[in-house]
């Protein structure tokens, strides 16, 4: 990829159309406009960004959208999970039961209600 002012420029823009979604989501809440003032901006900021976003697609070129996409497969793709060994489920199975009924109130309750069917 050669590094052109069209690749810089895409860059910028790129980066650009990031930043007013920071700003529409995280700080243009706590500032005070009303609803209708809130709409009008956010929508011409966020329409903005879009564009811009398209804008810098269209000059980075295919090289740049293969790199991303190969970096978001690496960040996001599945990686191989060891298998647990079903001994370990086991005692976790059997943890979990032994929690499940023999804990304070589970045994208590069950104590109250055996008494009150002896009385």
């Amino acid at each position: 990829m050669k590094k052109t002012w069209k690749f810089y420029l895409g860059i910028a823009l790129f980066t650009y159309s990031w930043i007013p979604y920071i700003f529409v989501f995280l700080i243009m809440p706590f500032l005070s406009f009303t609803t209708t003032e809130a709409l009008s901006i956010s929508s011409v900021i966020l329409v903005t960004a879009e564009v811009a976003f398209a804008i810098s697609i269209a000059l980075l070129g295919k090289d740049f959208i293969n790199m991303l996409k190969a970096k978001f497969k690496s960040k996001f793709s599945k990686k191989e999970v060891k298998k647990v060994s079903n001994q370990l489920v086991s005692y976790v199975t059997v943890l979990g039961l032994y929690f499940l009924f023999y804990s304070g109130n589970t045994l208590n309750t069950y104590r109250s209600c055996t008494l009150l069917r002896l009385s």
